[in-house]
């Protein structure tokens, strides 16, 4: 191989290397959405994962290219070329080892903001229904009561499922791929949906009493 050809296959491996310190440096920098912006920030995140398996498959053709590289200069005596792409052969590897947490990394963000945007959801899904049954013709209407009961309950278990879901998420092992903001972001989602149970709780308890006194 000539030396443009080796030159061309070891700046394909510096920018390999260098886009890959560009994702995790951006992981680690990841903004945590506002009220309303989880989608948003989930289908980022969602192209991020695709990109960086895009990155993945290019590194290991990088890899693949080094290592035949190698070989022909091995069989043409090329013992300069040979000890410098030795030294690229480790950094590869590495490179390879922080991809695989990158796309761990924002597989996490991934799903903190879907449940983020879950969380939205529950939002909006709780305000409409007390919005609806809380017209002054539904004051001590029983049938309005047994009706907002019954739309009730799959919220209250909607956002039962959606609490088990951020402890399972908050109880993910420490990593340095995941950014410490992500925790943070995950605890207040759990603090707010500890906050909407209990008014819904407070809501159907209060249905349940005064529906069983009738």
């Amino acid at each position: 191989m000539n030396e443009n050809e080796i030159n061309a296959i070891l700046r394909q491996a510096d920018e390999v290397a260098q886009t890959i310190s560009n994702e995790w440096s951006g992981l680690q920098g990841a903004y945590m959405p506002g009220r309303g912006q989880a989608l948003d920030f989930q289908n980022a995140a969602l192209q991020a994962c695709e990109r960086i398996a895009g990155t993945e498959g290019h590194a290991q053709e990088v890899v693949a290219s080094l290592a035949a590289t190698r070989e022909a200069c091995y069989a043409t005596g090329q013992q300069n070329w040979i000890h410098q792409i030795d030294q690229y052969m480790p950094s590869m590897q590495e490179c390879q080892n922080t991809l695989s947490s990158v796309l761990h990394g924002y597989h996490m963000l991934n799903s903190a903001f879907e449940l983020g945007a879950n969380l939205d959801a529950l939002h909006d899904l709780t305000n409409s229904t007390f919005e609806h049954n809380s017209r002054p013709e539904h004051t001590n209407n029983h049938e309005a009561m047994r009706r907002q009961l019954t739309e009730l309950l799959p919220v209250q278990e909607y956002t039962t499922v959606l609490l088990h879901r951020a402890q399972e998420l908050i109880a993910v092992p420490y990593s340095e791929a995941i950014p410490p903001q992500v925790h943070g972001y995950l605890e207040t989602l759990k603090s707010n949906l500890d906050e909407q149970y209990a008014v819904i709780d407070a809501y159907v308890t209060a249905l349940n009493e005064e529906l069983a006194a009738v």
